[in-house]
């Protein structure tokens, strides 16, 4: 098993180099092939205001789009050659859900930002993290939206409960998991008996190589996202990997607590998977 195809999503946002340079860092740990999909946006024009909208403007709006999209990619290509790293440009016009959900579904891992805000589209507001993370089938690689990450997956925390979602990220997480330099396994409030929490999921990645220790937390009144994110600063973790609680909806997207506040809280990179 091993990372060997990064999807790293782009577009004309304020974070856009931030998580460029996260995903060539990617790219470089794995020895792996990364392609950037930039999604050219135009305006979200409401369909009483299109109808005074000439066709000129429209085509104005689409010419600066792909303008933008040739700057970004010759600046990703430039710094792509000066690392060394594999590369492919790709450019998409329309919706980010749609179209990352679509490219993802051929890479090993999708690469995008935690977002300061929700973005609004004509599909309504969401945050594209939380979209693909449930919809994508793939695991998701969220930057926050501050920080730089010289290493990413050297030091990494399991947020672990023994769930079908936390087994899912853990086995896509492995590639990462058997380069790390030590791998924190932690429980929230574990249930009572003589278990040792995360002790038999220890011995399973020893057979893999990987150098893991368990550990666990009993806070009742605390929020979980919050003890996470206070266990991945007491262990100096780059990397967090955690299961992704929740479902698909119709209109509302529906996640667990301590997965939410994770993507609108995080510190560090977090690897999620459903």
């Amino acid at each position: 098993m091993a990372v060997r195809d990064i999807l790293l999503h782009m577009s004309d946002d304020n974070l856009a180099q931030a998580r460029s340079k996260a995903a060539m860092t990617l790219a470089q740990i794995h020895d792996a092939h990364l392609t950037t999909l930039y999604v050219a946006r135009t305006p979200n024009i409401p369909g009483y205001v299109r109808a005074y909208i000439t066709e000129e403007v429209l085509e104005e709006q689409r010419r600066q789009a792909l303008k933008a999209a040739e700057a970004a990619e010759a600046i990703f290509v430039d710094q792509a050659k000066r690392e060394g790293v594999s590369h492919e440009w790709r450019v998409g016009a329309g919706d980010d859900r749609a179209l990352m959900e679509l490219h993802a579904r051929y890479a090993d891992i999708a690469v995008v930002s935690q977002v300061e805000s929700a973005t609004e589209h004509a599909g309504g507001v969401y945050d594209l993290a939380e979209e693909l993370v449930l919809t994508a089938g793939r695991p998701i690689l969220a930057i926050p939206y501050t920080g730089s990450w010289p290493k990413i997956g050297s030091q990494v925390l399991i947020a672990w409960n023994g769930g079908r979602e936390a087994v899912r990220a853990v086995s896509d997480a492995m590639p990462f998991l058997e380069k790390a330099e030590k791998v924190n396994v932690f429980t929230v409030n574990p249930g009572e008996g003589s278990h040792v929490p995360g002790a038999d999921l220890c011995t399973h990645l020893a057979r893999h190589g990987v150098n893991a220790e368990a550990h666990h937390s009993v806070a009742k009144d605390i929020d979980v996202g919050n003890v996470l994110l206070s266990a991945a600063f007491d262990f100096g973790v780059d990397l967090i990997v955690m299961g992704a609680y929740g479902h698909s909806r119709i209109r509302e997207l529906a996640l667990g607590g301590a997965t939410r506040h994770l993507l609108g809280h995080m510190t560090v990179p977090v690897l999620m998977s459903h």
